[in-house]
């Protein structure tokens, strides 16, 4: 009763909508459906062919992670740990402030990050960016696409929503290679900040060439999954426009 007297309140909604709202409405909503077709016609194929491309080529061709690991991470004896002096506070009129020791820097030079793996992480993280715009397109443009509840003759419809699971997959996975990326940051810091406290320890050095390399082979892998979900993608709609586009047909239609 309750959903009966919800469904009359909305379309009562619907016809008292001021014409010119509704107008704008439905042109956005057909703005944003051209949209998702020329994404679906041109944008979509043109990632798939670029992404194969640089499978093609150095150096992500190879699954040989071994030229990633960094040849010399800390010197044994060149790197001493953190001072451990704690600051000195100078009593003021106000108070106490802190006198920070300002050796640190000058004692302990920047260990930079692996450029070479840094390279590769901006040139994937543009294409996972891309990715996620398109899931997000193609979601809302299905959306729009979806004919209001009825009884019976749903197939089409069926086809609509398993393409949606199929996209917020796709989606998912794409937001976490994003994610990977900064947790590979993160992990590699605080195996070098080991490794700075004692790089004497061979395990720490190990441990820092062997996250570079399978960090490579990750990558290789992302970009991998990025042509395969978009050409998984692209077949699956395609293959199923028809539905995608008119779930419903009439019984006039369904005759013949």
């Amino acid at each position: 009763m309750a959903a009966a007297s919800t469904l009359k309140q909305l379309a009562q909604i619907e016809k008292t909508m001021d014409p010119e709202f509704k107008k704008e409405i439905e042109k956005s909503k057909q703005d944003f459906i051209q949209k998702a077709e020329k994404m679906l016609k041109e944008e979509l194929p043109a990632m798939i062919i670029k992404v194969t491309n640089m499978l093609t080529k150095e150096p992500w061709n190879s699954n040989d992670g071994l030229k990633f690991r960094p040849e010399v991470i800390v010197n044994e004896d060149g790197v001493s740990p953190p001072s451990s002096k704690k600051r000195k506070l100078s009593g003021t009129g106000d108070g106490f402030i802190a006198n920070h020791v300002p050796d640190t820097a000058a004692k302990h030079p920047v260990i930079t990050c692996n450029k070479k793996l840094t390279a590769l992480m901006e040139e994937i993280k543009p294409l996972l960016t891309t990715v996620l715009e398109h899931t997000n397109v193609l979601k809302m443009w299905i959306v729009l696409l979806i004919p209001r509840i009825e009884d019976g003759n749903n197939f089409g419809v069926g086809i609509q929503e398993d393409t949606l699971v199929e996209i917020r997959s796709v989606e998912s996975e794409s937001a976490n290679y994003l994610e990977a990326i900064s947790r590979y940051h993160i992990t590699r810091a605080k195996l070098i900040t080991k490794l700075v406290k004692y790089p004497y320890v061979e395990d720490y050095h190990q441990s820092v060439r062997e996250l570079d390399e399978k960090q490579f082979l990750n990558l290789r892998l992302t970009l991998c999954e990025i042509r395969n979900n978009s050409t998984s993608l692209f077949d699956l709609i395609t293959k199923n426009i028809e539905k995608i586009t008119k779930p419903r047909h009439s019984h006039h239609e369904s005759l013949y």
